[in-house]
Protein backbone atom coordinates (compact mmCIF):
# COMPACT_ATOMS: atom_id res chain seq x y z
CA UNK A 1 0.00 0.00 0.00
CA UNK A 2 1.29 3.28 -0.95
CA UNK A 3 0.57 6.11 1.98
CA UNK A 4 -0.33 9.56 0.72
CA UNK A 5 2.00 12.45 0.27
CA UNK A 6 2.51 14.07 3.83
CA UNK A 7 3.28 17.91 3.82
CA UNK A 8 3.72 18.16 7.64
CA UNK A 9 6.83 19.46 9.03
CA UNK A 10 8.35 18.79 12.47
CA UNK A 11 10.65 20.91 13.83
CA UNK A 12 12.18 21.74 17.07
CA UNK A 13 11.01 24.61 19.48
CA UNK A 14 12.68 28.11 18.97
CA UNK A 15 12.88 31.98 19.95
CA UNK A 16 10.77 32.42 16.32
CA UNK A 17 8.25 29.41 16.55
CA UNK A 18 7.72 29.99 20.55
CA UNK A 19 7.14 33.52 19.64
CA UNK A 20 4.32 32.79 17.41
CA UNK A 21 3.26 30.16 19.56
CA UNK A 22 2.62 32.92 21.90
CA UNK A 23 0.79 34.98 19.65
CA UNK A 24 -1.59 32.65 18.43
CA UNK A 25 -2.74 31.69 21.85
CA UNK A 26 -3.50 35.24 22.55
CA UNK A 27 -4.77 36.00 19.21
CA UNK A 28 -7.21 32.46 19.49
CA UNK A 29 -9.71 33.04 21.56
CA UNK A 30 -9.62 30.30 23.97
CA UNK A 31 -9.59 30.54 27.69
CA UNK A 32 -6.23 31.48 28.13
CA UNK A 33 -6.34 34.26 25.10
CA UNK A 34 -8.67 36.22 27.79
CA UNK A 35 -6.10 35.29 30.35
CA UNK A 36 -3.27 36.70 28.38
CA UNK A 37 -5.09 39.39 26.99
CA UNK A 38 -5.44 40.85 29.96
CA UNK A 39 -1.88 41.23 30.96
CA UNK A 40 -0.17 41.23 27.68
CA UNK A 41 -0.78 43.17 24.07
CA UNK A 42 0.09 41.89 20.47
CA UNK A 43 2.02 44.36 19.93
CA UNK A 44 4.09 43.89 22.74
CA UNK A 45 5.18 40.10 22.28
CA UNK A 46 7.91 40.92 19.82
CA UNK A 47 9.65 43.18 22.76
CA UNK A 48 9.97 40.40 24.84
CA UNK A 49 13.35 38.72 25.73
CA UNK A 50 12.95 34.81 24.83
CA UNK A 51 12.71 34.34 28.62
CA UNK A 52 9.87 36.00 28.92
CA UNK A 53 8.32 34.50 26.29
CA UNK A 54 8.65 30.93 27.73
CA UNK A 55 7.64 32.47 30.88
CA UNK A 56 4.10 33.76 29.58
CA UNK A 57 3.93 30.30 27.68
CA UNK A 58 4.41 28.40 30.97
CA UNK A 59 2.00 30.50 32.91
CA UNK A 60 -0.73 30.99 31.14
CA UNK A 61 -0.65 28.44 28.23
CA UNK A 62 1.20 25.24 28.17
CA UNK A 63 4.21 23.69 29.34
CA UNK A 64 6.91 24.44 26.77
CA UNK A 65 6.85 21.53 23.39
CA UNK A 66 9.71 20.22 22.65
CA UNK A 67 8.92 20.23 18.97
CA UNK A 68 5.93 21.90 16.67
CA UNK A 69 4.58 20.48 13.94
CA UNK A 70 2.97 23.19 10.73
CA UNK A 71 2.41 22.84 7.21
CA UNK A 72 4.81 25.46 5.36
CA UNK A 73 2.58 25.73 2.38
CA UNK A 74 -0.20 26.70 4.97
CA UNK A 75 -2.28 29.67 3.07
CA UNK A 76 -2.28 32.74 5.02
CA UNK A 77 -4.87 35.40 4.81
CA UNK A 78 -3.30 38.11 6.56
CA UNK A 79 -0.04 40.33 7.38
CA UNK A 80 2.10 39.11 9.90
CA UNK A 81 0.34 35.57 10.11
CA UNK A 82 2.30 32.41 10.47
CA UNK A 83 1.16 28.97 10.20
CA UNK A 84 -0.73 27.06 12.70
CA UNK A 85 1.50 25.43 14.98
CA UNK A 86 0.25 21.94 16.50
CA UNK A 87 1.47 20.00 19.60
CA UNK A 88 1.27 16.27 19.06
CA UNK A 89 -0.25 13.73 16.35
CA UNK A 90 -3.44 12.72 17.88
CA UNK A 91 -4.85 9.96 15.53
CA UNK A 92 -4.07 9.50 11.73
CA UNK A 93 -6.00 7.97 8.81
CA UNK A 94 -4.61 6.55 5.51
CA UNK A 95 -8.57 6.93 3.81
CA UNK A 96 -9.19 10.21 1.50
CA UNK A 97 -5.44 10.67 0.75
CA UNK A 98 -4.92 10.74 4.69
CA UNK A 99 -6.26 12.50 7.63
CA UNK A 100 -4.64 14.20 10.87
CA UNK A 101 -6.45 15.06 14.15
CA UNK A 102 -3.84 17.43 15.77
CA UNK A 103 -3.69 18.77 18.74
CA UNK A 104 -3.03 22.57 20.10
CA UNK A 105 -1.46 24.61 22.86
CA UNK A 106 -0.90 20.69 24.33
CA UNK A 107 -4.67 20.98 25.13
CA UNK A 108 -7.93 19.15 24.59
CA UNK A 109 -8.27 21.49 21.35
CA UNK A 110 -7.94 19.53 18.01
CA UNK A 111 -8.02 20.14 14.50
CA UNK A 112 -8.82 17.51 11.70
CA UNK A 113 -6.70 18.17 8.25
CA UNK A 114 -5.71 16.44 5.58
CA UNK A 115 -2.33 15.24 4.83
CA UNK A 116 -1.78 17.78 2.39
CA UNK A 117 -2.53 21.14 4.90
CA UNK A 118 -6.44 21.47 3.79
CA UNK A 119 -8.54 21.85 6.57
CA UNK A 120 -11.65 20.06 7.02
CA UNK A 121 -12.40 21.05 10.61
CA UNK A 122 -11.07 23.13 13.74
CA UNK A 123 -11.05 23.96 16.95
CA UNK A 124 -12.99 20.70 18.16
CA UNK A 125 -12.72 19.18 21.84
CA UNK A 126 -13.19 15.61 21.00
CA UNK A 127 -12.15 14.56 17.48
CA UNK A 128 -12.39 10.69 16.64
CA UNK A 129 -11.48 9.02 13.02
CA UNK A 130 -13.51 5.95 11.55
CA UNK A 131 -13.42 4.39 8.16
CA UNK A 132 -13.82 5.93 4.90
CA UNK A 133 -13.72 9.47 5.87
CA UNK A 134 -15.86 9.58 8.70
CA UNK A 135 -14.89 11.37 12.11
CA UNK A 136 -16.45 12.27 14.96
CA UNK A 137 -16.35 15.79 16.75
CA UNK A 138 -17.61 17.79 19.84
CA UNK A 139 -16.99 21.40 19.47
CA UNK A 140 -15.03 24.21 21.76
CA UNK A 141 -18.54 26.16 20.81
CA UNK A 142 -20.94 26.94 22.57
CA UNK A 143 -22.54 24.10 20.46
CA UNK A 144 -24.00 20.85 22.38
CA UNK A 145 -23.34 17.24 21.09
CA UNK A 146 -21.15 15.34 19.18
CA UNK A 147 -21.24 15.60 15.62
CA UNK A 148 -20.88 12.92 12.90
CA UNK A 149 -19.41 13.84 9.53
CA UNK A 150 -18.63 11.48 6.63
CA UNK A 151 -15.65 13.52 4.03
CA UNK A 152 -16.26 11.47 0.48
CA UNK A 153 -13.77 11.05 -1.73
CA UNK A 154 -14.06 14.29 -4.05
CA UNK A 155 -13.34 16.07 -0.85
CA UNK A 156 -17.34 17.06 0.25
CA UNK A 157 -18.32 16.64 3.80
CA UNK A 158 -21.63 16.10 4.86
CA UNK A 159 -23.43 15.52 8.56
CA UNK A 160 -24.12 11.92 9.35
CA UNK A 161 -25.37 11.83 12.92
CA UNK A 162 -25.88 13.54 15.93
CA UNK A 163 -24.83 12.61 19.50
CA UNK A 164 -26.36 14.21 22.85
CA UNK A 165 -23.53 15.04 24.97
CA UNK A 166 -24.47 12.31 27.67
CA UNK A 167 -25.75 9.86 24.61
CA UNK A 168 -24.44 6.37 25.80
CA UNK A 169 -24.76 5.14 22.05
CA UNK A 170 -21.93 7.72 20.82
CA UNK A 171 -20.19 4.04 21.44
CA UNK A 172 -21.48 3.21 18.79
CA UNK A 173 -19.37 4.90 16.60
CA UNK A 174 -16.41 3.00 14.98
CA UNK A 175 -13.04 4.59 16.34
CA UNK A 176 -9.93 3.30 14.39
CA UNK A 177 -7.54 5.07 16.49
CA UNK A 178 -4.20 3.51 16.53
CA UNK A 179 -4.73 1.77 13.06
CA UNK A 180 -2.90 4.31 10.76
CA UNK A 181 0.01 4.96 12.68
CA UNK A 182 2.50 7.61 11.64
CA UNK A 183 5.54 9.14 13.60
CA UNK A 184 7.77 11.98 12.21
CA UNK A 185 11.83 12.72 11.93
CA UNK A 186 12.45 16.52 11.90
CA UNK A 187 12.23 17.73 8.50
CA UNK A 188 9.43 18.30 6.03
CA UNK A 189 7.16 14.89 5.73
CA UNK A 190 9.76 12.64 7.41
CA UNK A 191 8.00 9.24 8.16
CA UNK A 192 9.56 6.83 11.03
CA UNK A 193 9.88 3.57 10.43
CA UNK A 194 7.25 2.05 13.22
CA UNK A 195 7.63 -1.66 11.72
CA UNK A 196 9.97 -4.18 14.29
CA UNK A 197 9.83 -6.27 10.38
CA UNK A 198 11.20 -5.59 6.97
CA UNK A 199 8.95 -5.11 4.08
CA UNK A 200 8.00 -8.88 2.90
CA UNK A 201 8.34 -10.13 -0.48
CA UNK A 202 5.39 -12.56 -0.12
CA UNK A 203 3.07 -14.07 1.46
CA UNK A 204 5.24 -16.80 3.44
CA UNK A 205 6.65 -13.80 4.74
CA UNK A 206 3.80 -11.93 5.91
CA UNK A 207 2.65 -15.39 7.90
CA UNK A 208 6.04 -15.74 9.46
CA UNK A 209 5.70 -12.14 10.47
CA UNK A 210 2.06 -12.50 11.88
CA UNK A 211 2.93 -15.64 13.53
CA UNK A 212 6.04 -13.95 15.19
CA UNK A 213 3.01 -11.09 17.22
CA UNK A 214 4.70 -8.03 14.83
CA UNK A 215 4.18 -4.57 16.39
CA UNK A 216 1.84 -3.20 13.84
CA UNK A 217 -0.56 -5.72 12.27
CA UNK A 218 -2.32 -3.13 10.48
CA UNK A 219 0.82 -1.34 8.95
CA UNK A 220 0.40 -0.63 5.35
CA UNK A 221 3.21 -2.75 4.26
CA UNK A 222 1.06 -5.86 4.76
CA UNK A 223 -2.48 -5.03 3.63
CA UNK A 224 -2.22 -5.83 0.29
CA UNK A 225 -1.51 -9.57 1.93
CA UNK A 226 -4.14 -10.31 4.11
CA UNK A 227 -7.32 -7.88 2.38
CA UNK A 228 -8.46 -11.13 0.66
CA UNK A 229 -6.49 -13.77 2.20
CA UNK A 230 -8.31 -15.46 4.90
CA UNK A 231 -5.88 -17.17 6.96
CA UNK A 232 -3.36 -14.06 7.04
CA UNK A 233 -6.21 -11.87 8.09
CA UNK A 234 -7.00 -14.37 10.87
CA UNK A 235 -3.50 -14.07 12.01
CA UNK A 236 -3.52 -10.16 11.84
CA UNK A 237 -7.02 -10.19 13.31
CA UNK A 238 -6.30 -12.43 16.70
CA UNK A 239 -3.84 -9.57 17.47
CA UNK A 240 -5.81 -6.52 16.20
CA UNK A 241 -9.16 -6.03 15.66
CA UNK A 242 -9.39 -3.06 13.47
CA UNK A 243 -7.75 -5.29 10.68
CA UNK A 244 -11.05 -6.29 10.23
CA UNK A 245 -12.33 -2.71 8.66
CA UNK A 246 -8.90 -3.06 6.30
CA UNK A 247 -10.63 -6.22 4.88
CA UNK A 248 -12.25 -6.81 1.40
CA UNK A 249 -16.07 -7.05 2.12
CA UNK A 250 -16.40 -10.52 1.30
CA UNK A 251 -13.88 -11.74 4.18
CA UNK A 252 -16.03 -9.14 6.32
CA UNK A 253 -19.01 -11.46 5.98
CA UNK A 254 -16.72 -14.87 5.86
CA UNK A 255 -18.10 -16.67 9.02
CA UNK A 256 -15.11 -17.56 10.07
CA UNK A 257 -13.62 -14.80 10.23
CA UNK A 258 -16.51 -12.96 12.07
CA UNK A 259 -16.29 -16.01 14.78
CA UNK A 260 -12.22 -14.48 15.36
CA UNK A 261 -13.43 -11.36 16.15
CA UNK A 262 -16.03 -12.09 18.54
CA UNK A 263 -14.52 -15.24 19.91
CA UNK A 264 -11.01 -14.48 19.93
CA UNK A 265 -10.11 -10.96 20.68
CA UNK A 266 -11.77 -8.74 23.49
CA UNK A 267 -12.61 -5.93 21.50
CA UNK A 268 -16.45 -4.10 21.75
CA UNK A 269 -18.22 -5.27 19.05
CA UNK A 270 -21.61 -2.80 19.10
CA UNK A 271 -19.46 -0.86 16.68
CA UNK A 272 -18.57 -3.78 14.34
CA UNK A 273 -21.80 -4.73 13.78
CA UNK A 274 -23.51 -1.75 13.36
CA UNK A 275 -21.41 -0.29 10.82
CA UNK A 276 -21.08 -3.28 8.84
CA UNK A 277 -24.86 -5.17 9.35
CA UNK A 278 -23.34 -8.27 10.36
CA UNK A 279 -26.17 -10.76 11.91
CA UNK A 280 -24.93 -12.76 14.22
CA UNK A 281 -27.19 -15.46 14.31
CA UNK A 282 -25.89 -16.34 11.17
CA UNK A 283 -22.08 -17.54 12.68
CA UNK A 284 -23.06 -17.78 16.80
CA UNK A 285 -25.08 -20.17 18.76
CA UNK A 286 -27.62 -18.57 21.65
CA UNK A 287 -25.21 -19.20 24.13
CA UNK A 288 -22.02 -17.44 22.69
CA UNK A 289 -24.56 -14.30 21.76
CA UNK A 290 -25.11 -14.13 25.41
CA UNK A 291 -22.13 -14.71 26.53
CA UNK A 292 -20.91 -11.86 24.63
CA UNK A 293 -23.80 -9.37 26.15
CA UNK A 294 -22.67 -10.61 30.06
CA UNK A 295 -18.96 -9.92 29.10
CA UNK A 296 -20.68 -6.17 27.71
CA UNK A 297 -18.99 -6.73 24.25
CA UNK A 298 -22.26 -6.69 22.61
CA UNK A 299 -25.19 -4.92 23.04
CA UNK A 300 -29.06 -6.10 22.19
CA UNK A 301 -29.34 -2.87 19.82
CA UNK A 302 -26.29 -4.16 17.45
CA UNK A 303 -28.27 -7.10 16.10
CA UNK A 304 -32.07 -6.70 17.36
CA UNK A 305 -33.12 -5.84 13.56
CA UNK A 306 -31.79 -9.25 12.43
CA UNK A 307 -34.44 -11.49 13.96
CA UNK A 308 -36.70 -12.04 17.03
CA UNK A 309 -34.51 -12.87 19.57
CA UNK A 310 -35.25 -15.51 22.03
CA UNK A 311 -36.28 -15.66 26.16
CA UNK A 312 -32.99 -16.28 27.31
CA UNK A 313 -31.18 -13.42 24.79
CA UNK A 314 -33.59 -10.75 26.22
CA UNK A 315 -33.11 -12.03 29.61
CA UNK A 316 -29.23 -11.84 29.32
CA UNK A 317 -30.05 -8.13 27.76
CA UNK A 318 -32.13 -6.65 30.72
CA UNK A 319 -29.56 -7.87 33.00
CA UNK A 320 -26.34 -7.24 31.74
CA UNK A 321 -26.59 -4.58 28.44
CA UNK A 322 -26.49 -1.07 29.93
CA UNK A 323 -28.10 0.37 26.90
CA UNK A 324 -30.63 -1.97 27.10
CA UNK A 325 -33.51 0.08 28.82
CA UNK A 326 -32.00 3.37 26.42
CA UNK A 327 -32.83 2.03 23.15
CA UNK A 328 -36.18 -0.10 24.27
CA UNK A 329 -37.15 3.62 25.21
CA UNK A 330 -36.74 4.59 21.81
CA UNK A 331 -40.04 2.46 20.95
CA UNK A 332 -42.07 3.53 23.58
CA UNK A 333 -44.74 4.73 21.18
CA UNK A 334 -46.12 2.09 19.11
CA UNK A 335 -44.69 3.59 15.95
CA UNK A 336 -41.30 5.28 15.20
CA UNK A 337 -39.97 7.19 12.39
CA UNK A 338 -37.03 9.54 12.25
CA UNK A 339 -37.63 13.10 11.77
CA UNK A 340 -35.67 14.40 8.95
CA UNK A 341 -35.99 17.95 10.17
CA UNK A 342 -34.79 16.87 14.14
CA UNK A 343 -31.16 17.88 15.58
CA UNK A 344 -31.23 15.78 18.47
CA UNK A 345 -31.27 12.11 18.84
CA UNK A 346 -33.79 11.68 21.17
CA UNK A 347 -35.94 11.76 18.31
CA UNK A 348 -34.37 8.97 16.44
CA UNK A 349 -35.02 4.93 16.76
CA UNK A 350 -31.50 3.84 16.18
CA UNK A 351 -28.52 5.67 17.82
CA UNK A 352 -26.61 5.37 14.48
CA UNK A 353 -29.56 6.65 12.16
CA UNK A 354 -29.27 9.60 9.54
CA UNK A 355 -30.46 12.89 11.09
CA UNK A 356 -30.25 14.97 8.05
CA UNK A 357 -27.37 15.57 5.33
CA UNK A 358 -25.52 18.49 3.46
CA UNK A 359 -24.81 18.09 0.03
CA UNK A 360 -24.96 14.81 -0.86
CA UNK A 361 -25.03 13.68 -4.28
CA UNK A 362 -26.75 10.87 -6.13
CA UNK A 363 -23.72 8.76 -6.28
CA UNK A 364 -22.30 9.26 -2.55
CA UNK A 365 -22.65 5.84 -0.65
CA UNK A 366 -24.61 6.41 2.34
CA UNK A 367 -26.70 3.54 4.34
CA UNK A 368 -29.90 5.19 5.63
CA UNK A 369 -31.02 2.54 8.35
CA UNK A 370 -34.54 3.09 8.33
CA UNK A 371 -36.90 1.29 11.57
CA UNK A 372 -38.07 -2.22 10.16
CA UNK A 373 -42.07 -2.01 11.80
CA UNK A 374 -41.58 -5.63 12.99
CA UNK A 375 -38.50 -4.79 14.49
CA UNK A 376 -40.57 -1.23 15.66
CA UNK A 377 -43.48 -3.69 17.01
CA UNK A 378 -40.87 -6.14 18.77
CA UNK A 379 -39.32 -3.86 20.67
CA UNK A 380 -42.39 -1.63 21.85
CA UNK A 381 -43.72 -5.02 23.05
CA UNK A 382 -40.37 -5.67 25.07
CA UNK A 383 -41.00 -1.99 27.06
CA UNK A 384 -44.66 -2.91 27.77
CA UNK A 385 -43.24 -6.21 29.24
CA UNK A 386 -43.70 -6.61 32.57
CA UNK A 387 -41.33 -9.53 33.46
CA UNK A 388 -38.76 -8.22 31.26
CA UNK A 389 -38.99 -4.64 32.53
CA UNK A 390 -38.67 -6.37 36.19
CA UNK A 391 -35.29 -7.65 35.27
CA UNK A 392 -34.10 -4.36 33.96
CA UNK A 393 -35.27 -2.48 37.52
CA UNK A 394 -32.92 -5.02 39.16
CA UNK A 395 -29.69 -2.74 38.55
CA UNK A 396 -31.80 0.28 36.80
CA UNK A 397 -32.27 3.16 39.60
CA UNK A 398 -34.33 5.40 36.89
CA UNK A 399 -36.91 2.32 36.36
CA UNK A 400 -39.76 3.92 37.91
CA UNK A 401 -38.92 7.23 35.91
CA UNK A 402 -38.88 5.91 33.01
CA UNK A 403 -41.36 2.90 32.69
CA UNK A 404 -44.76 3.28 30.74
CA UNK A 405 -47.59 4.05 32.42
CA UNK A 406 -49.40 0.55 31.47
CA UNK A 407 -46.51 -0.62 33.99
CA UNK A 408 -46.76 2.33 36.52
CA UNK A 409 -50.37 1.82 37.03
CA UNK A 410 -49.73 -2.17 38.05
CA UNK A 411 -49.24 -1.79 42.01
CA UNK A 412 -47.97 -5.86 42.18
CA UNK A 413 -45.52 -4.45 39.13
CA UNK A 414 -44.28 -1.40 41.34
CA UNK A 415 -44.12 -3.18 44.60
CA UNK A 416 -41.86 -6.05 42.60
CA UNK A 417 -39.76 -3.49 41.33
CA UNK A 418 -39.36 -1.49 44.93
CA UNK A 419 -38.53 -5.26 46.37
CA UNK A 420 -35.90 -6.42 43.92
CA UNK A 421 -34.43 -2.54 43.91
CA UNK A 422 -35.69 -0.28 46.91
CA UNK A 423 -33.15 2.29 45.34
CA UNK A 424 -35.72 3.28 42.35
CA UNK A 425 -38.14 4.86 45.30
CA UNK A 426 -36.08 7.58 45.03
CA UNK A 427 -36.71 8.37 41.45
CA UNK A 428 -40.20 7.48 41.91
CA UNK A 429 -43.73 10.09 41.04
CA UNK A 430 -45.30 11.54 44.66
CA UNK A 431 -48.28 8.99 44.29
CA UNK A 432 -45.85 5.93 44.64
CA UNK A 433 -43.82 7.70 47.62
CA UNK A 434 -46.73 8.54 48.89
CA UNK A 435 -48.34 5.11 49.24
CA UNK A 436 -48.44 3.93 52.54
CA UNK A 437 -50.11 1.03 51.94
CA UNK A 438 -47.44 -0.25 48.94
CA UNK A 439 -44.73 1.15 51.01
CA UNK A 440 -45.52 -0.46 54.77
CA UNK A 441 -45.43 -4.18 52.44
CA UNK A 442 -42.11 -3.02 50.67
CA UNK A 443 -39.94 -2.45 53.99
CA UNK A 444 -41.94 -5.31 55.44
CA UNK A 445 -41.01 -8.21 53.30
CA UNK A 446 -37.26 -9.58 53.98
CA UNK A 447 -36.73 -9.88 50.21
CA UNK A 448 -36.31 -5.98 50.28
CA UNK A 449 -32.88 -6.18 52.09
CA UNK A 450 -31.19 -9.03 50.04
CA UNK A 451 -29.31 -6.46 48.31
CA UNK A 452 -30.32 -3.03 49.93
CA UNK A 453 -28.08 -0.40 48.80
CA UNK A 454 -28.70 2.12 51.10
CA UNK A 455 -25.31 3.58 52.33
CA UNK A 456 -25.81 7.07 53.43
CA UNK A 457 -24.43 8.12 56.58
CA UNK A 458 -27.39 10.59 57.51
CA UNK A 459 -30.13 8.41 58.53
CA UNK A 460 -33.34 10.84 58.89
CA UNK A 461 -31.98 12.14 55.61
CA UNK A 462 -31.16 9.15 53.74
CA UNK A 463 -34.75 7.83 54.40
CA UNK A 464 -36.67 11.16 53.41
CA UNK A 465 -34.71 10.94 50.03
CA UNK A 466 -36.49 7.59 49.34
CA UNK A 467 -39.89 8.94 51.15
CA UNK A 468 -41.33 11.19 53.89
CA UNK A 469 -43.36 8.23 54.92
CA UNK A 470 -39.95 6.29 56.24
CA UNK A 471 -39.41 9.15 58.87
CA UNK A 472 -43.03 8.09 60.40
CA UNK A 473 -42.08 5.39 63.24
CA UNK A 474 -43.60 2.84 62.28
CA UNK A 475 -41.77 2.72 58.86
CA UNK A 476 -38.70 3.97 60.67
CA UNK A 477 -38.50 1.63 63.16
CA UNK A 478 -38.65 -1.08 60.64
CA UNK A 479 -35.79 0.09 58.29
CA UNK A 480 -33.26 0.84 60.87
CA UNK A 481 -33.51 -2.81 62.03
CA UNK A 482 -32.12 -3.31 58.39
CA UNK A 483 -29.78 -0.55 57.32
CA UNK A 484 -25.97 -1.09 58.11
CA UNK A 485 -25.14 -0.57 61.31
CA UNK A 486 -22.35 1.84 60.20
CA UNK A 487 -23.05 3.23 57.39
CA UNK A 488 -20.70 4.90 54.68
CA UNK A 489 -20.39 8.61 54.63
CA UNK A 490 -21.25 10.41 51.38
CA UNK A 491 -20.80 13.41 50.01
CA UNK A 492 -23.90 13.90 48.46
CA UNK A 493 -25.73 17.48 48.40
CA UNK A 494 -28.83 16.93 50.47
Amino acid sequence: MQLPALHLTKQKVNSDLLRNYLTQALNDGFGFSYSLEAVLKAEQIQGLSDRQVRSYVKKYVSEVPACFYFFEDEQLYRDGDTPCLYTNIISSSFDNEGLLVLERFNNQIFDLRSFQGAYIDSSCHDLDLSIEGRYMMRSSENRPGFFVYHLNKKGNYFHYNLYGDLDQFVLDFLKIHQRDRIELSYGRGILERIENFDAPQDRAEVKAILEANCNYPSSPLLRDFFYADKELAILALQQEPLVFTLLNPELQQEQQILKVICLQTKSYLTPYFLTYCIDPYTFLDEQQIIQLIIEQRLNFHAFSSCAAPSKAILEASAQYDSHFLAYLEKFKNPSVTPSAESNYEDDLPFGNALSFQEDVEEDDSVLFKQPDPLESERNHAYFHEPHLMLQIARKEDLILRKAPNSLLEDENWVEAVLISNLNALQYSSPAIKNNAALLKRVVLNPATYQELRIYHAHEDRTLQRFSDLFLQPDFKSILLEQLPPQPLDDDLPF
